[in-house]
């Protein structure tokens, strides 16, 4: 079946195209011009809720997000070059090489991965939180999957930046950053999808077939990719006691809508199963609720539901308050 890549002109399009030229993957384009204030025009929310681009339709899949279905497609590629494996570590596709190196070590009682009760050296993680940081994502998956690890924890500046020090851990002086043996590695959604493929044993990912990852990487990658940006201005408004400005309140009010709608019947974004796309969107609502836009809906008593979790209450008290009023 052809892929149908819905494009808006001067868009993020370029990126999914160029994979699949580089793959050779039959597509179609369906090509929409911007608003005479740079805008997508209204029938690509028939495509998408949000009405945005890059989407792809791929079957019954209708995906957004340019990482997500840059991952679905090298995905798919890889399947159709080497079988279709499932692992619950690595994602829904890997090589017949993968899984006969898994079969070779199960002899030794052990996986691709050791865990803390197989390994004789196990290395824990450091975890560098700023205050009031996107740090508390981190720590709730290490609570929950009790994996070892410890805080070291930095003051924002008078001007809620982070404090030089960090530069000596990461270039970009930012945080969360985690240091695991050799490796240094910032990025939310990189750490957590790291720390689930070294110690998760398939928790906190869906299970299913390859639509339903993509799915889940969507959501995952909807949080930073899409959804701050409008919820940053909304923050930094409230911080400067200025109003939010009216492109930004206009994707609140659709943002908040879809999150809204959503959740009204599920008590996690993929329904039942908590996954790391819950664990990424605590700190974007817990944002909202701060900034004053995050309502009485249906998103706000899912960020409840997550708040009162036992090992997010756990992260909280390693990693100090979600936002300045606590």
């Amino acid at each position: 079946m052809t892929i149908t890549l819905h494009s808006l002109q001067y868009s993020r399009a370029v990126r999914i195209a160029w994979l699949m030229e580089e793959l050779s993957v039959p597509y179609k384009i369906v090509r929409y011009e911007r608003t005479d204030a740079y805008q997508a025009p209204p029938g690509l929310r028939q495509i998408h809720p949000l009405g945005k681009a890059p989407v792809i339709v791929d079957g019954d899949l209708v995906l957004g997000e340019s990482a997500a279905i840059l991952r679905a497609l090298e995905q798919g590629a890889a399947r159709d070059r080497v079988g279709d494996v499932m692992d619950p570590e690595h994602g829904p596709r890997i090589s017949r090489a993968c899984g006969r190196a898994k079969a070779t070590l199960a002899g030794h009682g052990q996986g691709l991965y050791a865990r803390p009760d197989q390994a004789e050296e196990y290395m824990t993680i450091t975890l560098h939180s700023l205050q009031y940081s996107r740090a508390v994502r981190i720590a709730w998956l290490m609570e929950e999957l009790s994996v070892p690890y410890k805080i070291v924890r930095y003051e924002r500046t008078d001007a809620y930046q982070a404090p030089p020090g960090l530069r000596q851990i990461h270039p970009l002086g930012k945080a969360p950053v985690i240091v695991d043996g050799d490796l240094v590695l910032g990025e939310s959604a990189a750490i957590l999808r790291h720390v689930q493929r070294r110690h998760g044993d398939g928790r906190f990912v869906p299970e299913g077939d390859r639509d339903a990852w993509a799915r889940h990487d969507e959501w995952l990658d909807y949080v930073e990719g899409t959804l701050m940006r409008p919820i940053s201005a909304a923050f930094w408004a409230r911080r400067n006691d200025s109003e939010i400005d009216a492109k930004s309140q206009g994707q609140l009010d659709l943002h908040m809508g879809h999150l809204n709608g959503h959740l009204a019947k599920r008590d996690f974004l993929l329904g039942d199963a908590l996954t790391l796309a819950d664990m990424q969107m605590l700190y974007a609502l817990a944002m909202a609720r701060y900034a004053g836009v995050l309502g009485d809906g249906a998103a706000a008593d899912y960020l409840d539901r997550l708040l009162a979790r036992p090992a997010v209450e756990r992260a909280i008290k390693a990693t100090g308050p979600i936002m300045p009023d606590g």
